[in-house]
């Protein structure tokens, strides 16, 4: 696996387990979309550890030169 995403994978287990950056969004301010601050946490949060799942395993296939 290359340096990148283990690094990308080290900055998913950080924002993903540090409940200060939730407590961070989740307080109570005033939210300029309307959608609460806690909510965007968490769909930005999944959207960053869905992305390198899915570049780490773009990266395995190219290395295996498998296509699936």
């Amino acid at each position: 696996m290359p340096g990148w995403i283990r690094l990308w994978f080290a900055f998913d287990a950080v924002i993903a387990m540090a409940p200060p950056v939730y407590w961070l969004f989740a307080e109570p301010a005033e939210s300029i979309t309307g959608i609460p601050n806690a909510l965007v946490y968490f769909l930005l949060v999944g959207t960053i550890i869905c992305a390198s799942i899915i570049a780490a395993y773009l990266v395995q296939v190219r290395a295996i030169g498998d296509v699936v």
